[in-house]
C-alpha cells in the first residue's frame, strides 16, 4: 500500500534541533507571518470579537497585504460597538510588546492604526499609544479564535497569502551545485515536502469540517482554487457569507436563485434598473429573474464583497462573475447527494479499488471523470458573456476551464479524500489517492514555483529533470511556505542543514 509519509517533518525537525530558538506558542515555533495569515484569513470567531477593552468589533474587510515598510495591513475597515464604519491601518504582532520593541509609538506613520492584532497578551494594558498620544484598541487572536488555535497553527497553509517578490539562487543550490547533495536526494525530498503539503491540507481540512461540516469547507475549498492569486480570498469569503447552509433557502426554486443570491453577495448584481431591452434583451431579461429570485430572504448580506475583487491580469474569460455561474450550477446539481460524496462516487471505482499498481491510463480516466463533472456545467447566458451585458463570444466556453479543474483536484479533492481516508482507516482509498498524486503531471508554472526553480534549482533546465510530477511541484510550494517567507537567513534554513545531515 502506497501512504502519505511523514518523512519530510522527521527530517525537518532534526534539522531545525540545531537552529537557533525561535518564539513559540505552546511549543510550537512561529512567527509573525503566521498572525497575518489569520488575520487576513478571518479565522475568527466573526460574531463574537472582543477587543482587550471589552468592545465588540465586526470586521468589514481586513485590509490590503502590505509587503512593503509600514503597517502590515492598509484601509481595513471595522466597526467598534454600535458605531460608523472606521477606515484606517493593522499592525500585527505576535504579543502587545512587540509594537513598542518596533519603536510604533515613535513613527508618525502608524498614526492611522485602528486595531493592533496579537496572538497573545503579554501585557496589562488594554491600549497601545501611537506617536500622537492615541490609544489604540487591541485585539488578542488566542481570545477570539474559531475553533482550536493550536490546531489552526499547525495545518494554516501559509502559500495561500500574499508573498514577497524577487529570487537569488540560495544556499541550497550552491550544495546542489557542489555535489554535497545529489539531484536524486533533492527530487526524494521534494517527493516527500510533496506528501507534507497534501497532509496539511488533509489536517486542514478536518480541523475546518468539525467547525461547519464537510461539504462546507469542501465548498470553501473549492471557491478559493476558482480564484487566481488576487481573486482566492474574495472566492472565500464569498463561500463563507453565503454558506451552504444559507443556499439551501432558495435551492429548490432552481438554478438561477443560486446565482443571483451568490452574485448578490459579491456584488456583482448591476445597480441600475434596467429599461425593457436594455442593455440587451437577455440580460434585461436575466437581471429581472435574478432580482426577482433575491424577494426570498436568504439571510445572504447585499454586496459584502463588492471592493474586494481584483481584475487586474485576469482574461475576460476568467472573470469571477463566469466561476460564479459554473458553481452554482455545480452546487444545484450535487448538493442533494452532497458535493463531495457526488465528486466522490464519480470516480471509476475500478480503479479506486483496484490491485496493484496504476498505470497512465488509469490516471488518464480519473482525471477525466473530475473534469467531465465541470465540464458538463452549461449556462445559456453565461456561457457566452464574461460580464453582465458583456458582447457574446462566437462559440459557448467552458465556465470552469479543464487547467481549473486540475487544480482543483490536487489544491481541493485529494486533501479532503486524504482525510477521509484516514478518518475511516481505508488504506484502499489512501493508497489510490498517493498513486494519483505521485502520477499526475505537474500543474502550469506560477510565480512561486519560478521562484523556487531559480531559488533552489538554479534555473530551467534542472527543474525539467527533477519536477517531473505533481508531487514534486507541490514539493516546491511546501518548502516555499516553510522557509521562503519570513526574516530566516540561508544558514539558519533547515532545508539547507538537511542537505548538510547527508
Amino acid at each position: 500500500m502506497h501512504r502519505f509519509t511523514e518523512r519530510y517533518r522527521t527530517v525537518i525537525e532534526k534539522a531545525s534541533g540545531v537552529a537557533e530558538p525561535r518564539l513559540n506558542y505552546r511549543g510550537m515555533q512561529i512567527r509573525e507571518r503566521v498572525v497575518r495569515c489569520i488575520w487576513y484569513g478571518q479565522y475568527l470567531a466573526a460574531d463574537s470579537l472582543t477587543t482587550v477593552d471589552g468592545e465588540s468589533v465586526r470586521v468589514v474587510t481586513p485590509g490590503w497585504w502590505n509587503v512593503e515598510s509600514g503597517p502590515d495591513f492598509f484601509k481595513a475597515e471595522l466597526v467598534f460597538g454600535d458605531g460608523e464604519v472606521q477606515r484606517g491601518d493593522v499592525e500585527i504582532h505576535l504579543e502587545p510588546s512587540g509594537w513598542y520593541q518596533h519603536s510604533h509609538q515613535d513613527d508618525p506613520a502608524y498614526n492611522n492604526v485602528l486595531l493592533h492584532v496579537v496572538l497573545w497578551n503579554d501585557s496589562d494594558d488594554d491600549f497601545i499609544v501611537n506617536q500622537a498620544g492615541q490609544p489604540i484598541r487591541q485585539l488578542v487572536i488566542e481570545d477570539n479564535i474559531e475553533g482550536d488555535l493550536t490546531e489552526l497553527l499547525s495545518v494554516l497553509d501559509q502559500g495561500d497569502f500574499p508573498r514577497p517578490e524577487g529570487a537569488t539562487a540560495g544556499l541550497c543550490h550552491q550544495y546542489l551545485e557542489e555535489g554535497t547533495v545529489s539531484e536524486g536526494w533533492v527530487g526524494d525530498f521534494l517527493d516527500n515536502a510533496g506528501d507534507e503539503r497534501i497532509l496539511r491540507k488533509a489536517q486542514y481540512f478536518g480541523y475546518r469540517a468539525k467547525i461547519v461540516g464537510e461539504d462546507q469547507i469542501f465548498y470553501e475549498l473549492l471557491m478559493q482554487a476558482l480564484g487566481y492569486k488576487k481573486n482566492k480570498q474574495p472566492f472565500e469569503e464569498l463561500a463563507r457569507e453565503a454558506t451552504l447552509k444559507k443556499l439551501r433557502n432558495v435551492l429548490p426554486s432552481g438554478v438561477k436563485a443560486v446565482q443571483a443570491a451568490l452574485y448578490h453577495a459579491a456584488g456583482f448584481m448591476p445597480l441600475e434598473q434596467f429599461l425593457p431591452g436594455m442593455p440587451d434583451r437577455e440580460t434585461y431579461e436575466l437581471v429581472r429573474e435574478y432580482r426577482e429570485e433575491l424577494t426570498t430572504t436568504t439571510g445572504i448580506e447585499s454586496n459584502a464583497l463588492e471592493a474586494s475583487w481584483n481584475f487586474s491580469g485576469t482574461r475576460p474569460v476568467n472573470f469571477p462573475q463566469r466561476r460564479i455561474a459554473g458553481v452554482a450550477h455545480f452546487i444545484h446539481r450535487y448538493h442533494d447527494d452532497g458535493l463531495l460524496n457526488s465528486v466522490r462516487q464519480a470516480l471509476p471505482q475500478a480503479i479506486v479499488q483496484k490491485d496493484g499498481f496504476l498505470v497512465r491510463k488509469d490516471i488518464g480516466q480519473i482525471m477525466k471523470a473530475v473534469d467531465s463533472m465541470f465540464a458538463d456545467l452549461k449556462d445559456p447566458y453565461w456561457g457566452l458573456r464574461c460580464k453582465f451585458g458583456g458582447k457574446e463570444t462566437k462559440a459557448p466556453m467552458r465556465l470552469i476551464g479543464k487547467e481549473r479543474v486540475e487544480i482543483i483536484l490536487i489544491n481541493v479533492l485529494l486533501p479532503a479524500l486524504l482525510e477521509m481516508a484516514r478518518k475511516d482507516r481505508d488504506e484502499r482509498l489512501e493508497s489510490f489517492l498517493h498513486q494519483l498524486y505521485d502520477q499526475m503531471p505537474p500543474l502550469p508554472e506560477s510565480s512561486v514555483t519560478r521562484f523556487m526553480v531559480d531559488r533552489v534549482l538554479g534555473g530551467s533546465e534542472r527543474a525539467k529533470r527533477l519536477i517531473t510530477n505533481a508531487r514534486r511541484q507541490q514539493g516546491l510550494y511546501q518548502l516555499f511556505n516553510d522557509f521562503e517567507r519570513d526574516d530566516r537567513s540561508c544558514q539558519d534554513c533547515a532545508f539547507a542543514r538537511a542537505m548538510l545531515m547527508t
